[in-house]
């Protein structure tokens, strides 16, 4: 709630400006590097005086009381991984994972970050306590330029982002295989 995303664009900053991008860039990757990690975390400026800032950034539990604690949603899942089996190249695969809330509170599911060629949607994105709700996966074994896929095993990647406090984010690995 409350975030927003933005881009500006200074087509010749002063130099006060420019020191104060660099500072900003030190200071991210200063304080975020150690806690996301490189891979999570990229601070960029270019030659021409841009800054772009890529974060992963999760909800504060800290704040919470005991009780708040107590009646959080807990999120529940029966698998990390969903195995599509083996494929035929070109080919599109749905399936099912469920997730359930076993706490008290609704559960949010705030965002769904997919790996490249995954589709993913939430049947819904506010579940009551006691309550499931299912993502739909999609696959199609094809490469981004829509060539298929070569015969071999794929991995990637789903991260369910949520308002559970003890398991904000849920990794799921997609695998598959693909024969021609």
């Amino acid at each position: 709630d409350g975030v927003k995303s933005g881009q500006w664009t200074v087509d010749q900053p002063s130099d006060a400006m420019k020191a104060a991008m660099a500072e900003i860039s030190k200071a991210i990757w200063a304080n975020s590097r150690a806690k996301y990690g490189d891979e999570i975390m990229d601070v960029i400026i270019s030659d021409e005086y841009k800054i772009t800032v890529n974060a992963d950034i999760q909800e504060d539990f800290t704040l919470l009381t005991a009780q708040q604690l107590q009646q959080a949603p807990i999120v529940e899942t029966a698998a990390k991984q969903i195995d599509l089996g083996t494929i035929k190249a070109g080919q599109r695969v749905l399936a099912k994972y469920t997730i359930k809330n076993v706490g008290s509170s609704q559960l949010l599911i705030r965002r769904i970050l997919a790996s490249e060629g995954l589709k993913v949607t939430a049947d819904k994105t506010a579940v009551k306590g006691g309550k499931s709700t299912n993502l739909k996966v999609e696959v199609k074994a094809v490469n981004p330029d829509g060539t298929p896929m070569q015969a071999s095993s794929y991995k990637r990647q789903i991260s369910i982002i949520t308002n559970d406090p003890k398991n904000s984010v849920i990794r799921v690995d997609v695998v598959w295989t693909v024969e021609e």
